[in-house]
């Protein structure tokens, strides 16, 4: 067994004179971070935008590494979106030049074929057409539109689409996908069709300038009580 490096005295980002400059770990206010492993069901952290709250159900799963199930009702056109906070405001992310920025997430549906997905970085929308495929106003997303089981990549500015970019990825049913993408701070986004896979490259000086927030979010296309099983999302941007 290789045994890990240790180093028992701690290891640092930080310049030695800093706040934090003596401390044997890396400075966490360094990184703007949003993260939910859905190892609990934190109704602080999202509020919702459904078709039919009653009949929609949202649970955590007994899975070892915490997971919420969206399932819907067997109504065509149904749909749920969590988006990051409640109540008015709460879009916390900008493409900000000089500023990195890091979005990732691991989901699967159970018949990708039959259902819209959403997930991503979107200006706050209260219709269902303002999230879901290419129809936020702002925002960088993975789209999966009914009918097929692919993933569509969207940079949408001033409710125009700048960049688009389909079948990045083929999905399959009941299986995770990993989807991210990387902002330089600069001109340049990569985005992820797995952990390690960089399915393509976005350059362009037109990247939404609006406060952006998470998105998650899944339409029925059938009346099947169809599902989006989800194992955590994450954002990160530099400070």
């Amino acid at each position: 067994m290789t045994s890990p490096a240790r180093y028992t005295k701690g290891v640092t980002n930080v310049e030695s004179a800093a706040v934090f400059g003596q401390i044997g770990l890396p400075d966490p206010t360094k990184y703007h971070v949003f993260f939910d492993d859905f190892n609990q069901m934190d109704w602080g952290k999202w509020s919702t935008l459904s078709s039919e709250p009653a009949d929609i159900s949202v649970a955590q799963q007994d899975s070892d590494d915490g997971r919420v199930l969206i399932t819907l009702p067997a109504t065509e056109d149904t749909y749920m979106a969590f988006q990051a906070w409640g109540g008015e405001g709460g879009e916390i992310f900008t493409l900000e030049s000089g500023k990195k920025l890091w979005f990732k997430v691991k989901l699967q549906g159970n018949d990708v074929d039959q259902i819209d997905i959403i997930a991503g970085l979107i200006s706050r929308s209260t219709t269902e057409a303002g999230v879901f495929g290419s129809g936020c106003a702002d925002g960088v997303v993975f789209a999966s539109d009914d009918g097929d089981a692919y993933i569509d990549f969207y940079v949408r500015s001033g409710s125009a689409t700048i960049s688009s970019s389909t079948i990045v990825a083929s999905l399959t049913d009941a299986t995770d996908q990993v989807l991210g993408f990387y902002f330089d701070g600069v001109d340049t986004i990569h985005y992820f069709t797995g952990e390690t896979n960089v399915s393509g490259t976005i350059e362009t000086t037109s990247f939404p300038t609006a406060a952006l927030l998470p998105v998650l979010g899944i339409r029925n296309g059938e009346a099947t009580a169809n599902t989006l099983n989800v194992d955590f999302i994450c954002v990160i941007k530099e400070r």
